[in-house]
């Protein structure tokens, strides 16, 4: 019995070191991702991990100057379903809320603290809608952003 449990025990802690409290995007040759997904509340690691980056895609992604001087993100965020092998026993959201909040940096993000957080947006994208998320940040200097979509 008592091989039993400490065999549960490390079974259990073996599947839980694999968790991430993010999901980054795919990006060729980046070492650090600009846009991420937070892990919901409702993480089953059983019947699949329910992350934001099953349902949602990354369509587009700027990042430029205005007239102004000032710094602008833009990102394309579109719910296109579900496509992993892991829901095919469940029903696709027809919409999807979520939680977005940008931070501009003045240098690279490892190292600097946030010039700038916008606050957190609650923004909802129906099945097969792209959202066109931009935001501006008042802040002259910055040269760096990260967005987070959460739950």
């Amino acid at each position: 019995m008592k091989k039993f449990f400490v065999f549960s025990v490390m079974a259990v802690m073996a599947l839980f070191c694999g968790c991430h409290s993010t999901y980054p995007v795919d990006r060729n040759n980046t070492p650090e991702t600009s846009v991420v997904f937070t892990r919901p509340a409702r993480f089953t690691p059983f019947f699949g991990s329910y992350s934001l980056s099953e349902f949602v895609e990354i369509t587009y992604e700027r990042a430029s100057r205005n007239h102004a001087n000032q710094f602008v993100v833009e990102v394309g965020i579109r719910n296109r379903g579900p496509v992993s092998w892991t829901n095919w026993y469940k029903n696709a959201p027809e919409q999807i809320p979520l939680k977005v909040q940008t931070s501009f940096f003045r240098g690279p993000r490892s190292g600097s603290p946030s010039a700038y957080t916008t606050n957190r947006q609650e923004i909802v994208i129906g099945r097969g809608e792209t959202y066109h998320l931009k935001v501006v940040c008042p802040v002259k200097d910055v040269s760096d952003y990260q967005v987070v979509l959460g739950d």
